[in-house]
């Protein structure tokens, strides 16, 4: 009996001892048990033939049960433990990991209290792990969300309806100096040897919200200037889709912001027979980058028409794409009927200047000019009757010598104030006339012209010859050139003309210009043209003219 009690203990207390180091030291669980088995029939057969106690089934299932159960009990337990230390930071992988992470990372179960605080969170909340551990999280929330968190676990784990948990939002956190502060979080759930587990990863949103504010500060300030501004300002996307449109926009188009936007610029506001040509404008823009000029007729929604001066900016990306088209523009339409009544008078001014020269042209070269013959007729009689006073001889030919001057002053004098050669031989021919006549100054003159003779309507062509008269005579009395180069070319559009000079130049921006650049814009403008005068001292002056075609 007494052998048989040390047997039976012995045989226990080896398979709690075998039990124990199986569950340590294998890795492997689906072994534990046929190993452990195997080796406790071996121990009790060991026993039994040391002690001569004989064995049978019932000592064997006995000790079997005894190592299973204490095999499951401590497996329960090793799992417990493995899990207080995965939450603890034991675990040195797991330990390492929430140690060097850099956003909060606060580990609670399913009553809310918090089983892990990481180094980044007590950064975060000024809390230290110690503090936080074992109590509730709701401690990091201020009101009304710490009253309702635990409400909100237990509704969770009823129904399974998330609020946060498996998505993420922004939320209200509070420091422990009682500070509230904007964080980011995002829930997961976990499940950890059939225990229920909440990982809350957060971040910081304090400084995302300080630059959210200042932008939207700095862009309520831009709108309020914009609003306030008399100028016409319209953002464009790069296909010429309007992005932004300013209160001066709305007032003079009839449109509101929310109408007009996504539309196309030119679809919108542009004539039909105009939108080509804006078109390819903001096409350069967008390809050059270069900021550009241009005007253009703007259909409100009432139907007026409003003509507007555009200056064009652009906004770049960081890989220096054009991203956006900034068009600042101002209503010049009153502006621009006053310069067409300007312009209409200045031609009339022009006209009757012309016939005026004409009618002073004419007298000259019919009154005075015949006076003068008939002057030299009378000299030569007076001469042909006192033949043999040679004194009276060379006062007559000095006096027929004076007056040929006069007659020719009198004749360069009429075709200056009415070319008579471009009624007879027309523009082309009168202008190589004009050219040639300054031959004689000694500077070089370039000259290439097109058959323009039919280009202008009638009484127009004066306009062009007399551009080209005022810049020769510019170039002669005030550049010292010497060499001019004068080219007139038909093209697609109309006609252009080019006169540069190597002279002296001009600064070009200066205020005060003389008389005849004056005369040679209005000269341009009464063709419906447009002037370009390009200088710089000691760097010669060049002068433009387009002329659209009519």
């Amino acid at each position: 009996m007494f052998l048989t009690f040390y047997f039976a203990l012995s045989m226990n207390i080896a398979s709690f001892l075998w039990a124990m180091f199986l569950l340590y030291n294998v890795r492997d669980y689906r072994l534990l048990v046929p190993m452990g088995l195997c080796i406790v029939v071996g121990i009790e057969q060991a026993i039994a033939f040391h002690y001569g106690v004989p064995t049978n089934w019932v000592d064997l299932t006995v000790s079997t049960a005894v190592f299973l159960s204490v095999f499951v009990l401590s497996r329960s337990i090793a799992a417990n433990l493995r899990a207080d230390d995965l939450l603890s930071g034991k675990d040195t992988r797991i330990s390492t990991l929430l140690d060097t992470a850099v956003d909060a990372i606060v580990i609670i179960d399913e009553r809310g209290l918090v089983e892990s605080f990481n180094p980044a969170a007590e950064r975060l909340f000024g809390y230290t792990a110690g503090e936080v551990i074992r109590s509730n999280v709701n401690m990091l929330m201020p009101e009304p969300d710490r009253s309702h968190h635990n409400e909100y676990i237990h509704n969770f784990l009823s129904s399974r309806q998330p609020r946060i948990i498996g998505k993420g939002r922004e939320v209200t956190g509070r420091r422990k100096d009682g500070t509230n502060f904007p964080v980011y979080l995002a829930v997961s759930e976990m499940l950890i040897s059939g225990k229920r587990y909440f990982v809350g990863t957060l971040h910081d949103q304090t400084e995302i919200k300080r630059k959210e504010a200042e932008l939207r500060q700095e862009k309520n300030f831009i709108a309020a200037i914009l609003d306030t501004a008399s100028a016409l300002v319209i953002v464009l996307d790069r296909h010429g889709r309007i992005v932004s449109f300013n209160r001066s926009c709305e007032q003079l188009s009839g449109y509101t912001t929310e109408e007009i936007q996504g539309r196309t610029f030119w679809e919108q506001f542009i004539p039909i027979n105009d939108r080509p040509y804006v078109q390819e404008v903001l096409r350069k823009l967008v390809e050059t980058r270069q900021t550009g000029h241009f005007e253009t007729y703007w259909i409100t929604r009432s139907g007026n028409r409003r003509y507007v001066e555009w200056e064009n900016s652009i906004l770049k990306s960081d890989s220096g794409e054009v991203d956006f088209i900034i068009a600042t523009g101002i209503d010049i339409t009153e502006k621009r009927i006053q310069q067409q009544a300007i312009s209409q008078l200045s031609s009339e001014i022009m006209r009757v200047q012309e016939e005026e020269r004409k009618r002073i042209a004419g007298d000259l070269h019919d009154s005075l000019g015949q006076s003068l013959v008939a002057l030299k007729f009378m000299i030569e009689e007076l001469r042909y009757s006192n033949a043999q006073n040679a004194e009276l001889q060379n006062q007559c030919d000095r006096i027929n010598d004076f007056i040929n001057g006069i007659v020719q002053d009198a004749r360069e004098l009429s075709h200056t104030l009415s070319p008579i050669s471009l009624q007879k031989i027309g523009l082309k021919h009168a202008i190589r006339e004009l050219v040639n006549s300054h031959r004689s100054t000694g500077i070089d003159i370039s000259l290439e012209i097109d058959e323009i003779d039919d280009f202008f309507p009638e009484n127009w062509d004066i306009n062009l010859y007399r551009i080209i008269q005022e810049a020769l005579t510019n170039v002669f009395k005030h550049s010292g050139a010497t060499s001019v180069i004068i080219q007139a070319h038909r093209t697609p559009h109309g006609l252009s003309l080019l006169i540069q000079d190597n002279g002296s130049g001009f600064q070009n921006n200066r205020q005060h210009r003389g008389m005849g650049l004056l005369i040679m814009q209005e000269r341009a403008r009464a063709l419906d043209g447009n002037i370009q005068t390009v200088s710089a001292p000691q760097a010669g002056t060049e002068v433009k003219v387009e002329i659209p075609a009519r």
